[in-house]
């Protein structure tokens, strides 16, 4: 395992501030929001509590099922480190919102699976909170997260692990809306 800082393994993308005036209640571009990355390291979704946007923007902000992204603001605390897939839905696209960063790995540096596990390990997460700043509502920089250091085997390893972590994840999120359709 090789000791590095993250910025050697990632970029960070922005997302873009849509104009709360251009909101609409429905549309085909559903924003992104820190609201949609829970606690439980998995996308949340809620049709009646979703954002819709009406107007133009960049279309480089338009997400594809499985981006992996990150919150840059900590609305709760211990939500640094925590990731999210975007989901595929027939209906609409979803977009990058401001304080939410994509995740872009570095290629044959590391794997995107991977790094959901490891940007919610402790080590990452303590780290990550270090480097925060505010007092109300604690934002993190691209720049502070390029910073954290890990530990962190070959790519090979890395796709090894990540995949099967992830196969093990969906059979969860499979079996938990089982569940949620048999309570209902």
């Amino acid at each position: 395992m090789n000791k590095v800082k993250l910025g050697e393994l990632l970029q960070i993308k922005h997302g873009f501030a849509f104009k709360s005036e251009r909101y609409v209640d429905r549309s085909k571009y559903a924003l992104v929001t820190l609201a949609n990355i829970s606690a439980t390291n998995n996308f949340q979704f809620n049709i009646h509590k979703t954002t819709f946007y009406g107007a133009d923007f960049p279309k480089d902000f338009i997400l594809q099922e499985d981006d992996l992204i990150m919150p840059l603001t900590e609305q709760v605390i211990g939500l640094f480190g925590n990731t999210a897939f975007v989901p595929h839905v027939n209906e609409f696209n979803f977009v990058l919102n401001q304080r939410v960063g994509k995740i872009i790995p570095i290629e044959g540096k590391a794997d995107k699976y991977y790094l959901h596990y490891l940007l919610a390990t402790e080590g990452v997460k303590n780290q990550l909170e270090y480097r925060a700043s505010g007092t109300r509502q604690r934002n993190i920089s691209p720049t502070d997260v390029y910073d954290v250091e890990v530990f962190l085997p070959d790519i090979e390893e890395q796709r090894k692990i990540g995949k099967c972590l992830y196969d093990i994840e969906k059979k969860i999120n499979t079996n938990n809306k089982i569940n949620d359709n048999l309570a209902a």
